[in-house]
């Protein structure tokens, strides 16, 4: 099994780098001299918005890019380290090639990450990730994605706030979400959940948002009503330990310039070691 941690700090869905300085940040405190590949990006501050998206002509050069350097690597699992949510794109659609559509993809976000560029308010490109994995969104970047996911692959955990175009995605594709009120159970919910797919394998997208933000304030788009570290340490060690899972992502740092939080450091031994070896907190 060939692995990659990759670093992809891409900032520009985002519309300010703050993503960009929170993955410098982290890899200072919390990588723990991991071998890690990193996806370039640029830091030109001048983003102008096309069709609907800011900053569109860097991300989709920096998305050809990092689909490039996956094609060179060929891993069969992937840990990622963004910036922002989008740069979990490449990793998602490279492993959804690579096991030929049977995988189940389980996003843990305050938000739903569904909308187009027809339906952003603000035009962020952070806010349309996930829908374009479906191959609803930009044409371009749909089209230059390895294998797009179908709506039925798709899980929502800790998701809290959704505009009306994502809830009524959710709903038409009847996507479940697990609240944060289920997550805080225990990890059963979500278990069920995944196994009731049928997939044989999972890949697992973490936006640290999902953590409430009075337990963990370092994020762009903080939302308040989410879990506690330990409940999302939970949830990712019980779908370590009971699927396949073949990726995993950490996205939306924002810098705290002290650091000092072992339960980061606990996630990335989770998420950096897929396919080779289980790791028990």
């Amino acid at each position: 099994m060939q692995h990659l941690n990759l670093i992809f700090p891409q900032w520009q869905g985002n519309t300010e780098d703050s993503p960009l300085r929170g993955a410098l940040e982290f890899m200072g405190f919390y990588l723990n001299g991991l071998s890690m590949r990193l996806a370039a990006v640029g830091d030109n501050p001048d983003l102008v918005k096309e069709a609907g998206i800011i900053g569109r002509a860097e991300i989709v050069s920096q998305l050809r890019d990092c689909i490039r350097l996956l094609e060179e690597s060929n891993p069969d699992t992937i840990f990622t380290l963004g910036g922002g949510c989008d740069a979990g794109l490449p990793a998602a659609a490279w492993l959804n090639a690579k096991y030929q559509g049977d995988l189940c993809l389980v996003w843990f976000d305050a938000h739903a990450d569904l909308n187009t560029p027809e339906t952003s308010p603000s035009g962020m490109f952070c806010g349309m990730p996930l829908r374009a994995l479906t191959g609803e969104g930009d044409a371009e970047i749909c089209a230059m994605l390895p294998r797009l996911f179908r709506p039925e692959q798709l899980i929502l955990a800790g998701v809290r706030t959704t505009d009306k175009a994502e809830a009524d995605f959710i709903e038409t594709n009847s996507i479940p979400v697990i609240s944060c009120e289920e997550l805080a159970k225990g990890p059963e919910s979500l278990l069920e959940a995944v196994a009731a797919k049928g997939f044989s394998n999972v890949c697992i997208h973490v936006d640290l948002d999902v953590v409430d933000p009075s337990l963990f304030p370092n994020t762009r788009f903080p939302e308040p009503g989410g879990i506690t570290p330990e409940i999302l340490l939970a949830q990712v060690e019980a779908l370590c330990n009971q699927f396949k899972v073949k990726g995993a992502g950490i996205f939306e740092y924002a810098p705290s310039e002290t650091g000092g939080m072992p339960w980061l450091a606990d996630l990335v031994a989770l998420a950096s070691r897929l396919g080779w070896e289980k790791v028990r907190l």
